[in-house]
């Protein structure tokens, strides 16, 4: 009596372990089908901007000495 319980849970266990794989391969086909959600690109926010701006000022500046980047490095940099 104690083989045939054996293989019954045995047998039982293959059964959902076969379930859990077609479940899975489904929803596998499933998600392959819908179309990939991209997102979309963020503005830059102006702060950021400005910060680049400063930084590419500066070097500029500390590189001609000019003096149109010196006035304008000291109207965007704070």
């Amino acid at each position: 009596m104690g083989k045939s319980l054996d293989q019954s849970a045995l047998q039982l266990e293959l059964n959902q372990l076969r379930q859990q794989r077609d479940n899975l391969q489904y929803r596998l086909q499933q998600a392959q089908q819908k179309p990939v959600a991209t997102i979309a690109p963020s503005a830059t926010p102006p702060d950021v901007k400005r910060e680049r701006e400063c930084s590419n000022l500066v070097l500029q500046f500390s590189q001609t000495g000019d003096q149109k980047v010196k006035e304008r490095m000291l109207q965007v940099c704070d």
